[in-house]
């Protein structure tokens, strides 16, 4: 397992990549957050 990390880490692969020859999926996430403020404190 060793070998394939380093291996992966020389082609610049990833692992799904260099194993399963499946080209790797970016997953973004986007986290919002919402302020409930008083509308006394705005003013």
């Amino acid at each position: 397992m060793e070998n394939a990390i380093k291996l992966a880490e020389i082609l610049d692969v990833s692992l799904d990549e260099l194993i399963l020859e499946k080209e790797a999926q970016t997953i973004v996430e986007r986290v919002v957050e919402k302020l409930e403020r008083d509308i006394k404190q705005l003013v």
